[in-house]
């Protein structure tokens, strides 16, 4: 791909331009500008060079791009809506509509090395789009419709259209427990001990202590009060006006407008207070904390766990002694899985959930005392109110591990009193995909 002149200091007597010109004409170089290389010679007409020196660089080929599927149906504005909670809206199509269209493949360009000869570009693969319920090609090959009113789902080729569950009111005695494959849209309230299941979960007023299971999405117009009994669980994101005494386990963000107080909080993504207070519960969020303000004037306990995806650190630790085992049963007959492919997909899974880690807490406006804040390792209490803006991480200093309080106005520090923190279990997990 280069033709380079070597550097050697040891060459005295060097070389003239044109023993040069002549040597790479019988490489079967494609010679660059003759004048060029004339230029490299000192004074007495020879050249010595001191470093080494590109002469010829070749012309690298231009992959084809593939031909992709390209989304023409976009969210909402959220910066238009009068509301805050409209703003979670997902896409919706109705009969007829074009949501997508095919964008062919852009062509790729041959290379040129150094002896003129073309280096062939590389070819995409044929990219197949699966198109499921709902949804057909038009006769040109590139547009498509939607032949449903539903949500538009897109994962990767696949490109599908789900219809929606309508509840006009409650979910209550009226109409029992809602299980479906698709989304649920309850236009008002979830009622106590009721259980609705669904793909992605829009649910216009409250839940009360109730279980709410969403594939995906959960979006809730109002608060989530659970009363000690509520549990709601999403793949995905979850978004809502307040909690209060629940159970909340997300695969990606939550996001609550208001006050988090006595909830018990997982997620595998951010964890998001906009205005109100993070006042008391336990948090654990794998993407870090954004708060106003966190803790409480009275002192109510307080743990934030950040850069701890939970929800795998509990899959990882049911199968440590699992793992151990088959290493010493390794050869025996009529094992379902081999210590190593477990290992690798749990040290997948491990890797995709540090992807998505993020260990800080920002507090906007005050971080009270009596906080308990834990990161890997290390975990520390606060024994007095700090005014914000304010970012907390952990550090390694020299062997230990510390936790650093910083004023973001004034980039001013804070060494906060640290104690380490470890979990026996997850340490031993992590040795073993270590090794």
């Amino acid at each position: 791909m280069s033709v380079t002149l070597k550097a050697d200091v040891c060459a005295e007597e060097g070389i003239t331009p044109a023993q040069l010109i002549a040597k790479l004409c019988e490489l079967g170089v494609a010679l660059p500008d003759p004048y060029l290389i004339e230029r490299l010679a000192g004074e007495d007409g020879r050249i010595r060079p001191t470093q080494d020196l590109v002469l010829l660089q070749a012309t690298s080929p231009e992959p084809e791009q593939p031909a992709k599927l390209q989304l023409l149906v976009q969210p909402p504005d959220p910066d238009v809506r009068s509301s805050y909670y409209e703003r979670t809206a997902y896409l919706t199509t109705h009969i007829g509509q074009v949501i997508a269209k095919i964008v062919s493949a852009v062509p790729g360009r041959d290379g040129v090395d150094v002896l003129g000869k073309p280096i062939p570009y590389p070819k995409a693969p044929a990219q197949i789009f699966n198109f499921g319920q709902n949804v057909k090609l038009d006769d040109d090959g590139f547009t498509v419709r939607a032949t449903s009113v539903g949500r538009i789902c897109h994962e990767a080729e696949n490109l599908w259209v789900e219809t929606i569950a309508e509840i006009p009111g409650d979910v209550d005695f009226s109409c029992g427990n809602i299980d479906v494959a698709g989304d649920v849209h309850v236009r008002g309230s979830v009622l106590d001990l009721f259980k609705v299941k669904g793909s992605n979960i829009h649910v216009g007023g409250a839940i009360e202590g109730a279980e709410i299971t969403a594939v995906h999405d959960l979006h809730v117009g109002g608060g989530i009060v659970g009363k000690d009994k509520g549990h709601c669980t999403a793949g995905g994101d979850i978004t809502c006006k307040y909690i209060t005494n629940a159970t909340l386990i997300a695969g990606g963000n939550i996001s609550s407008h208001g006050e988090i107080a006595h909830a018990r909080i997982i997620c595998g993504g951010r964890l998001t207070v906009e205005r109100g207070p993070l006042a008391s519960g336990h948090m654990t969020a794998n993407g870090g904390v954004s708060c106003r303000s966190l803790g409480s004037p009275t002192g109510g306990r307080v743990l934030v766990e950040v850069g701890f995806d939970d929800n795998f650190r509990s899959t990882a630790k049911a199968h440590i002694q699992e793992i151990l085992a088959q290493k010493k049963t390794a050869a025996a007959n009529g094992a379902k899985k081999s210590p190593d492919d477990l290992l690798g997909r749990l040290r997948e899974e491990y890797l995709a959930s540090r992807q998505k880690s993020n260990s800080e807490i920002l507090v906007q406006e005050i971080l009270h005392a009596g906080v308990t804040m834990r990161f890997m390792g290390v975990e520390a209490t606060t024994e007095s109110a700090w005014k914000g803006p304010l970012r907390l991480a952990a550090r390694q200093h020299q062997d230990e591990w510390e936790l650093v309080l910083t004023d973001t106005r004034s980039n001013s520090t804070q060494i906060l009193p640290s104690r380490p923190w470890h979990d026996a279990a997850f340490d031993a997990f992590l040795k073993l995909i270590a090794g």
